[in-house]
């Protein structure tokens, strides 16, 4: 464990911009396109999984499009850089999920009930322009199960959260908005915190070919909004679906352990509170129904069922 501090005062000093380089690299950015107008909709992470090429992102971002929305072209636009000007177009159907999307409405309240994770899968040539043009770089999901699966109370016990700096890895639309529009720096891509608990819960919702999958045990990670002397935006719209990251410190504040451990999901600032899917979620509910995806003989009829 390494010296106390405030987080604060971890950006002045050389190790926050490499973390926030770090974290960042595997960042995409997801518009929707709603009467010919693109919208910042939310965050993703480039990943790999069991051969999967794709982004990991929060489902109710991408729901418009799914619940059939007139209004919504059926696509998700994605830009490698918040300030890139170009998009790459993917379709509606490369989109898997296990949540019911009539169900995930964010207009309605964001609720524990439904996993809120989803994976936009990526064709061979758009993942390789991302990496060897975008010099983006992917998240190898299949080595993070690996060591986590090794001593997961390492990373999800109560005892060790202060051995981490927890950071969530995305833009919100305030800053989006203010880059846009008036030319400005973004002032945040990347927000440290910390947890205050890990609530254990049920997987309550699914979509009606899934239900194998309900009453699977998923966690939420309730990360505050403390005082600090960082610009913090006033809302965290647009957040959603970035990655969560835990980071561990040596004593000469220098990077020791860098590890992928969930997916930003909500937000309430009238509570103060920020809230991640963590590792189960991701892990033991997500990857697992990706890989039964996979390799179900019935894998092209199920994923279209899914939107």
């Amino acid at each position: 464990m390494i010296k106390k501090m405030y987080l604060g005062d971890l950006r002045t000093e050389p190790v926050f911009a490499k973390i926030e380089q770090l974290v960042s690299q595997h960042n995409i950015y997801l518009f929707l396109s709603k009467n010919n107008v693109l919208e910042y909709v939310g965050s993703g992470t480039l990943c790999t999984f069991i051969g999967l090429k794709g982004i990991i992102t929060a489902a109710h971002v991408l729901q418009p499009i799914c619940k059939k929305i007139s209004e919504y072209e059926k696509a998700i636009y994605i830009r490698h850089s918040i300030t890139a000007t170009d998009y790459t177009k993917i379709t509606w159907d490369r989109v898997k999920s296990l949540d019911d999307w009539e169900l995930l409405d964010p207009r309605s309240g964001w609720s524990e009930k439904n996993l809120d994770i989803a994976f936009i899968e990526l064709g061979d040539e758009v993942f390789a322009n991302l990496i060897n043009e975008n010099k983006k770089c992917a998240v190898d999901i299949d080595a993070f199960i690996k060591t986590y699966n090794l001593n997961p109370s390492e990373f999800n016990n109560t005892s060790n959260y202060n051995n981490w700096i927890w950071a969530i890895s995305g833009v919100t639309k305030e800053d989006f908005d203010l880059f846009t529009n008036e030319k400005r720096t973004i002032k945040n891509e990347t927000f440290l915190g910390g947890p205050d608990k890990i609530i254990r819960c049920k997987l309550k919702r699914t979509a009606r070919i899934f239900t194998k999958y309900k009453n699977a045990q998923t966690d939420l990670i309730v990360i505050p909004i403390k005082g600090t002397e960082d610009v913090l935006p006033f809302f965290y719209n647009c957040l959603s679906g970035a990655g969560v990251w835990q980071i561990r410190l040596n004593e000469n504040l220098e990077i020791a352990e860098l590890f992928f451990c969930g997916v930003f999901v909500a937000a309430s600032e009238k509570k103060s509170k920020l809230y991640a899917r963590g590792h189960i979620s991701l892990y033991s509910v997500f990857c697992k129904f990706l890989e039964d995806l996979k390799h179900s003989s019935n894998t092209n009829e199920l994923s279209n069922k899914t939107i």
